[in-house]
């Protein structure tokens, strides 16, 4: 869809419903649902395939997305570290009380991501596959 045709289609929802009655609806698109809050959801690989709309729970975080070099054990070690470092903080930014994982991508980095869950949070992962 167009961005035109989206603010004509807005222009007439805000003529026929009212602006108030627009913005709440608007707002519960942007605003997460209460039973949504403090839900995570990690994609362990990101971009390698499509992941259903279903699946996507909470707030998502991507720990990667493509390919990485895992070309030598060296190699494979400093990417991990870094994935796992922006983890440590995003599993600190926030009190979570459920972490859902798909785990895409490389088994090793799921397995670590998994391992890095439980020893921040003390709770295991729920993993979605698909």
């Amino acid at each position: 869809m167009q961005q035109n045709e989206i603010h004509k289609l807005l222009d007439e929802a805000l003529k026929t419903s009212g602006a108030e009655r627009v913005v709440a609806a608007l707002e519960g698109l942007v605003t997460p649902d209460a039973s949504e809050v403090g839900v995570l959801t990690i994609i362990a690989n990101a971009g390698v395939h499509e992941i259903p709309q279903a699946y996507l729970r909470g707030e998502i975080y991507e720990a990667s997305r493509g390919n990485w070099d895992a070309s030598t054990e060296e190699a494979l070690m400093l990417e991990l570290r870094a994935i796992l470092s922006r983890l440590v903080d995003k599993l600190r930014s926030a009190r979570w009380k459920r972490v859902y994982l798909i785990p895409t991508g490389h088994p090793v980095l799921s397995l670590q991501i998994k391992a890095m869950v439980y020893r921040l949070l003390r709770f295991n992962t729920i993993d979605l596959y698909y």
